[in-house]
This record gives C-alpha cells, sequence and structure tokens, in this order.
C-alpha cells in the first residue's frame, strides 16, 4: 500500500513539473519554390511582359545568358519571398554529363543585399553544348525546396578589331569592326556610357549576316555627341543564332572595350577632354609616337591630340 502511494506522489510530481513546459515547435514547412528565369532576351531588345508587368530587358534581368568576361554563363531568378532562408545551391548537367553536378553554394543574402544571381565560371564550361541548371534552397530550419530548370547553350565569342582598345577617335560616324570566332547569323553592336563606374546601355545596331564571309562592320550613330554627354564609351558585339529546341537565340558576349572622345577644340556645345585619365599608358608610346617637332610622344602626345593641339 505504501509502495503504491509513493508511486502516486512521483506521478503527481511528473505531471505538476511537466504541465508548465511549452512544447518546442519545429520548423517543418520548406521555401517556396524558386524560380530561375529563363532567357528572356537580350539587352537591346524591346520590353516584354513578364509576371503580369513590363520588363525592360537588361543584362541583368533578362535570364539565363552568356557574360562578358569569359565563356561563362549568368543565372537569375525571381525574388525569393521566404524571409527565413539561409543559403542556395547551383546544380549544372548537360547532354555529355546528365547527372547533376552540385557547383557552388552562396548564402541567399549578402550584408544589406538579396542575392538573386550567380555566374558560372567554370572552366570547363565548353561553347556550342547545352547546359542546364537549376538551384535548391534552403531555410534556417534545413528544409529546402528545388527550383525548375532552365538551359543555355555558348557561342564562340566575337573578337574586336577596330576601334583599338582605348583609343582616341572621332565621334562622328566611328565605324566597329570584329571578327567571328565560329559562325553566327546575327549580330549586336552595343554602345554603353559609362555613369558612376557602371556601363549604362546607350545604343545598339543590328547586324544580319548569310554566309560567313560576310563583312562584320557597323557605323556607329551619327549623332553620338548628343547621346553621349561624357568623353568615354565601352563597346561590345554580341552574336546570336537561333535555337528551335529551346525558342530563344543562343549566343556569345565579346568583351568589352573602352573609347575616349576627342572633340572639336572650343566647341563650347561639347563635353571637355580636361581631367581624362587612361589606362594601359605604357602602350600611347606606340600609339601615339613623337612626331617630328615636338616635344614629347606617347601620353603627352595623345594629352597634345585632346587639347586639340596638332
Amino acid at each position: 500500500m505504501k509502495r503504491i502511494i509513493l508511486y502516486l506522489i512521483i506521478l503527481t510530481v511528473v505531471l505538476i513539473a511537466c504541465s508548465g513546459t511549452d512544447k518546442i515547435t519545429v520548423d517543418k514547412v520548406p521555401p517556396l519554390k524558386p524560380i530561375l528565369r529563363p532567357h528572356l532576351g537580350d539587352l537591346g531588345d524591346p520590353p516584354i511582359v513578364y509576371n503580369d508587368g513590363a520588363l525592360e530587358i537588361t543584362d541583368e534581368n533578362n535570364g539565363i545568358d552568356a557574360y562578358p568576361d569569359g565563356n561563362f554563363i549568368r543565372l537569375n531568378w525571381d525574388h525569393l519571398l521566404d524571409t527565413d532562408l539561409d543559403f542556395v545551391k547551383i546544380f549544372r548537367f548537360d547532354e555529355l554529363n546528365p547527372i547533376p553536378n552540385h557547383i557552388a553554394t552562396i548564402r541567399a543574402y549578402t550584408i544589406g543585399d538579396y542575392v538573386d544571381n550567380f555566374i558560372d565560371t567554370s572552366p570547363d564550361l565548353s561553347t556550342h553544348l547545352k547546359y542546364s541548371y537549376y538551384i535548391e534552397v534552403f531555410d534556417n530550419a534545413g528544409n529546402s525546396t528545388v527550383s525548375d530548370t532552365v538551359s543555355y547553350e555558348l557561342l564562340d565569342k566575337p573578337i574586336l578589331r577596330e576601334p583599338l582598345p582605348n583609343a582616341v577617335t572621332n565621334p562622328n560616324n566611328i565605324t566597329f569592326k570584329w571578327s567571328p570566332s565560329g559562325f553566327a547569323s546575327k549580330y549586336r553592336l552595343l554602345l554603353f556610357k559609362v555613369d558612376d563606374d557602371n556601363n549604362q546601355y546607350l545604343w545598339h545596331r543590328d547586324l544580319d549576316v548569310s554566309f560567313e564571309g560576310d563583312s562584320l562592320e557597323l557605323t556607329g550613330p551619327a549623332n553620338l555627341a548628343q547621346l553621349n554627354p561624357g568623353n568615354v564609351i565601352v563597346w561590345r558585339v554580341d552574336s546570336f543564332e537561333w535555337d528551335e529546341e529551346l525558342q530563344f537565340y543562343k549566343g556569345a558576349e565579346s568583351r568589352e572595350q573602352t573609347l575616349y572622345l576627342q572633340y572639336a577644340k572650343n566647341n563650347p556645345d561639347k563635353p571637355s577632354n580636361k581631367g581624362l585619365t587612361f589606362p594601359s599608358l605604357h602602350r600611347y608610346h606606340e600609339l601615339y609616337p613623337k612626331p617630328p617637332g615636338k616635344n614629347s610622344g606617347g601620353f603627352g602626345r595623345l594629352r597634345d591630340i585632346l587639347s586639340g593641339k596638332k
């Protein structure tokens, strides 16, 4: 009898102790499905309708695309709505390697910024091979959700020929020339203005070609001095070929080159060349040699040209 009473007392104490303890809630809800953007178009294309609104195509928001700094592919995705995300895993596979490979893990957020893009700079990326990607997002509790899959194929990069890198030229009717690394049926010459160290789209012109031997050159805008308020522009050439399977243009983006504009002396309607700085100064002794009767070559000669001296 005493033993039964003792058991009842112990059970009562345990029940009283447990009654004051809150049940721990475990987050088992996975994040919302992330939406990787397919290739939506190319810089210079007209606006499109996306997510029930007008989208002005840029290099940052047009979905999976080529990247100018190398044979790289850039991904971007719609804004992730969950507020408790931790990190994102990126996976890639291709026609020769159909098993998905985990290629990178990135934080879902950086300090003061939201991450919605990734550039695949893997040295093993090749041209003329279709690559497919998907991402998996994880929250702080370890729950995860996998995105849809997007694909892209790189072409060979065009090689810029003229004007030379960091050349100084009159802004009127500049002829831009390039060479192909492989065949493409369409090229787009793009000009950018430099605004606070950022390149802002300025102008473009397309060139359709039928044969590999076609001349690859285009003339810039006649009103470049009015389009660009500064002395510096950046240019590149994109190449395109229609992909029947994916139903968009696969392509490549050349490396970007800087061009300095020389305006007529004492023209109040044009910006001043004063204060410009130029990279790769060692090349200017070759590009601007000392002429007869002058005291300087190289950068000194370049300075004379910009200031209007002959």
